[in-house]
């Protein structure tokens, strides 16, 4: 075979595929409403901007360190400590591309053969099949909405084996939009407080973008003893609108982030230049306003998705704490469509409402869907608007049931 084992052993990203599949509907002239990328529509911040393009002029167009230049890494420090309350060294951090780097690389550095990585379900589409890739296994919990999507105590204890070396939490999360409390994330430290080998993935992409709490928290928060075992994963691109700028960043030892600087050395080596230049930048105080402009805008957002998937018939949705995602179990309407799956569903919905939308099976969550909201309101209203007729011309007597 031409082609690796490894690479066959492991799926492409379902969602990047249907994002294909609407862009080369809409290339071909079609009128497609994208809600199935994660990526917001607001541009990012002037001063972000500013400080990049003067980055290029004062000549940062160089390879750096690999983990990130000393400024970046000293941004970082001081960030984590001034919004997080947590404490970390230099070399204790490292820039990467992107948060999917970060979280690769870690596996690759922590994880062998035959190990087991703990994840939930619904979970983020590339978290099993990048354990894969590092050669280990992953073990999916499933959760469900009456659990509000979280992974309970006696649950993680029954899935710790004497091969599990890590567990990975998302909070607030893609796709469910689900946040862990500090009372959630003690429940499972209390579990975790008897097994010091596990390592702890905290992937915290989504932690601005959270509403009804009063300050973010993750697992080293709630646990200050965990900080040696706990590597603390975030990014740029969602909180500051900065997808393809590619920047991520890793606090954890200095023993695991010696390890995984040594995995990108020899991968990409250094991310770009000029968007560490901008990361420093967007991780000072003076963005704060920017993000909380922002994340009021899709709390309203969320709001609006909620009301109207309250209206159509065989959709019920658990309540979001924050992310860019609803997540509504569509059972109901599968049957009353006369439909397959959520496969179909979402056929269904880019062939007649011309709406792409996620399936919730690439998430680990049969006959669920994952509507973005990240696009603007009068869109979102558009998008709704067609769902609507094109449930309608299926099931006319839709309103009257309503009512």
């Amino acid at each position: 075979m031409l082609i690796s084992e490894r690479c066959r052993n492991i799926n492409p990203s379902k969602t990047l595929l249907i994002a294909e599949q609407a862009a080369a509907m809409r290339e071909a002239g079609q009128d497609i409403i994208f809600m199935n990328a994660g990526e917001p529509d607001f541009d990012t911040p002037l001063h972000i901007k500013a400080a990049a393009m003067e980055g290029i002029q004062e000549g940062n167009t160089k390879y750096t360190p690999v983990g990130g230049t000393i400024q970046l890494k000293q941004a970082i420090v001081d960030k984590l400590k001034r919004e997080n309350e947590l404490d970390y060294e230099t070399n204790e951090v490292m820039a990467t591309a992107g948060a999917k780097q970060a979280i690769f690389n870690a596996l690759m550095a922590t994880v062998n053969k035959g190990d087991e990585v703990i994840i939930q379900a619904p979970y983020w589409t590339s978290y099993p099949e990048m354990i894969k890739l590092a050669g280990a296994d992953p073990v999916i919990l499933p959760t469900h909405a009456d659990s509000n999507f979280k992974i309970k105590s006696r649950q993680l204890s029954d899935a710790i084996t004497p091969f599990t070396k890590m567990i990975i939490l998302n909070s607030p999360s893609n796709p469910t939009g689900s946040y862990y409390t500090e009372e959630d994330l003690q429940m499972l430290a209390n579990v975790l407080v008897d097994h010091p080998k596990i390592l702890i993935l905290s992937d915290d992409v989504y932690e601005k973008i959270l509403w009804d709490q009063e300050q973010f928290k993750n697992i080293v928060n709630t646990v200050p003893s965990f900080k040696n075992r706990s590597i603390v994963v975030n990014a740029l691109s969602k909180s500051y609108a900065m997808t393809g700028w590619r920047l991520g960043y890793v606090a954890a030892s200095a023993q695991i982030v010696e390890a995984m600087t040594k995995i990108q050395s020899q991968t990409t080596s250094n991310p770009c230049s000029i968007s560490q230049v901008a990361a420093v930048a967007a991780l000072s105080k003076n963005s704060q306003q920017s993000i909380e402009e922002m994340v009021s805008k899709y709390h309203n957002r969320y709001n609006y998705v909620a009301e109207r998937i309250s209206t159509l018939p065989g959709l019920t949705l658990s309540e979001a704490k924050g992310s860019l995602y609803a997540f509504p179990d569509a059972t109901g309407l599968i049957q009353a469509l006369k439909l397959k799956d959520d496969i179909e569903l979402c056929q269904f919905l880019i062939e007649k409402a011309k709406v792409s939308v996620v399936p919730g099976s690439a998430f680990g969550a049969p006959n669920h869907i994952r509507l973005s909201y990240a696009t603007s309101r009068s869109m979102i209203e558009k998008a709704f608007n067609r769902i609507e007729a094109a449930i309608n011309e299926i099931i006319p007597n839709n309103n009257e049931t309503e009512s």
